[in-house]
């Protein structure tokens, strides 16, 4: 992760001088580790329908509470917004977010090393600044659809999984994920240098948390037992 980090402001000098957003940049920049999501054993045997329904269930149960918290965090960064247009869709993203779960907010909020460290990361992203807070945010969007099209298109068929592949590839989403990728390359064109160098750090730690969950799902990493270590 250092070494990545530490090419972040060379990886930017190289892109100074041509006329690339925010996304094309972050999407460049993250290349490698959504080559490795695809690639983790979680993905593939979803895609071939022989993920355990034990990993599964785990999977979900943390994603629950990482979408709760996710949901917090876009509260908050739509008080930041300037833009009542962008701050309408936070706020209503941040309800939808939950809507899945259909009830209240979990009673355990409890979570794994990696959705704890994720979430803690996005809210300190947030905190920090609307141009950082939507940076962290937003491969939460962008890393799911990619992985839902990918799943779409590598599907057995009859997989026990194919609801959820649905769900994270139904062309519905793709309206939601261009118009969070649309306000972060706003908030680019107008930042400066520093600024634009922190979104893309952001933009990177979110990514490779996203990679970490999808491990910890797969291992069933938990708390105690890390702890224990």
């Amino acid at each position: 992760m250092r070494k990545c980090l530490l090419g972040v402001s060379v990886f930017l000098a190289c892109y100074a001088a041509q006329a690339v957003t925010f996304f094309e940049i972050a999407t460049a920049g993250t290349q490698k580790k959504r080559e490795e999501i695809i690639a983790s054993q979680f993905v593939q045997d979803m895609s071939k329908g022989v993920l355990s329904q034990a990993r599964f269930s785990y999977f979900k149960t943390e994603d629950k509470k990482y979408v709760w918290r996710y949901s917090d965090n876009l509260m908050v960064l739509a008080a930041k917004a300037g833009d009542y247009r962008v701050r309408s869709f936070l706020q209503q993203a941040a309800v939808d977010s939950t809507k899945e779960w259909n009830g209240p907010r979990p009673t355990d909020m409890s979570q794994c090393p990696s959705c704890l460290a994720y979430s803690n990361f996005e809210a300190a992203s947030v905190a920090h600044s609307f141009a950082v807070g939507i940076a962290a945010l937003l491969p939460c969007y962008t890393v799911y659809w990619e992985v839902g099209n990918w799943l779409k298109g590598h599907s057995v068929p009859h997989n026990p999984y194919q609801f959820w592949i649905d769900a994270y590839s139904e062309p519905g989403s793709h309206k939601h994920v261009e118009d969070m990728v649309s306000f972060a390359n706003e908030i680019y064109e107008i930042s400066t240098s520093e600024v634009r160098e922190s979104m893309l750090r952001a933009y990177i730690f979110s990514t490779i948390y996203e990679l970490q969950f999808f491990d910890s799902a797969y291992n069933l990493i938990q708390w105690e037992t890390t702890h224990a270590q």
